[in-house]
């Protein structure tokens, strides 16, 4: 058995006058959410198994600053993967995009994820689990870690997976 966690990046300031919304940082809220996100990993993934050994991971700072504060803060991640193509303030990025891009990745032997933007991740975790998991209505808050369990004969794509859990930092 091996897992996906599909992660929407931590609160992010909002882009402020000529600042472009790729160069957001997080906020002070944020930095906390992942430090929630990085003390979870290290006592309850670790513990189930769900650690990744590889992460994909949107090219904005904000993402990349949610990752390095939790995965790669959490010393878990064989290989990470920063990818333009995730990133959704230049186009629409479709779940299906952020599959193609997971499935590269994937050596059908460890556990992924990826940290990525709404409305994708919520596109993402909707398509893959056929509805909202238990405890979410429509939409993932910023820095939801959804958890779900991947078929370990097949690289990851367009099947229905079964949601294990959630982990919602306040």
């Amino acid at each position: 058995m091996r897992f996906l966690l599909i992660v929407r990046h931590c609160e992010a300031r909002p882009a402020s006058g000529s600042e472009r919304d790729w160069d957001r940082p997080l906020t002070d809220r944020g930095r906390e959410q992942a430090a929630q996100i990085r003390e979870w990993m290290t006592e309850e993934a670790l513990t189930r198994g769900y650690l990744p050994a590889r992460v994909l991971v949107s090219s904005a700072r904000r993402t990349r600053e949610t990752f390095a504060l939790t995965f790669e803060a959490a010393g878990v991640v064989e290989e990470s993967v920063v990818s333009n193509l995730i990133y959704n303030g230049g186009r629409d990025v479709s779940g299906e995009d952020i599959l193609a891009d997971l499935g590269a990745l994937d050596d059908v032997r460890t556990n992924l994820a990826v940290v990525a933007h709404n409305p994708s991740v919520s596109e993402l975790v909707y398509g893959l689990v056929g509805g909202w998991p238990e405890g979410l209505s429509e939409g993932l808050p910023v820095g939801a870690v959804i958890v779900l369990e991947l078929d370990d004969t097949r690289p990851v794509g367009l099947s229905p997976y079964r949601w294990i859990e959630s982990f919602l930092p306040v």
